[in-house]
């Protein structure tokens, strides 16, 4: 029980040291007097929401990778050139309990509905593949999320 209030607190630590660094680079940006661009804002919470899917700790039988995958080429869509950094590899499966993991999914849900609406609002010129991806992960995710 020890172990994985642990883990939990962890994961928390994970969440807010990403914040932090998101909070710390528009701070940053904003005392250079420079504005961060919708696609660059959109990619960043597209990164955040990929973020989330890493940290769940289930295979939803390969739904969750799946999503993974149509975020980042969402982001690619976005931002041809973007470099993002690759989380480290997990080395054993199934730490956390299934409801943490489903809450980490559903919180990437829900933020990838709210990218989605800005980007109709977004004017880049690969808006319309993006959209197609964060569709597909979307669908993926809803499907992960009846998984038991």
């Amino acid at each position: 029980m020890a172990a994985l209030t642990f883990r939990i607190k962890l994961l928390i630590a994970a969440a807010l040291t990403l914040a932090s660094l998101i909070l710390t680079s528009d701070a940053s940006a904003v005392q250079k007097g420079t504005k961060a661009s919708p696609t660059t804002i959109l990619v960043r919470d597209l990164a955040a929401a990929r973020h989330l899917l890493h940290m769940a700790d289930h295979d939803y039988k390969g739904n969750r990778v799946k999503a993974i995958h149509e975020i980042t080429k969402a982001m690619h869509a976005l931002a041809p050139n973007h470099k993002h950094a690759k989380p480290g590899q997990k080395t054993v499966g199934n730490n956390i309990p299934q409801t943490v993991s489903d809450k980490h999914l559903q919180q990437a849900l829900m933020q990838l509905q709210t990218i989605q609406s800005q980007l109709g609002s977004a004017n880049t010129g690969n808006t319309t593949l993006a959209n197609s991806h964060i569709t597909n992960a979307i669908n993926f995710l809803k499907t992960a999320l009846t998984i038991n």
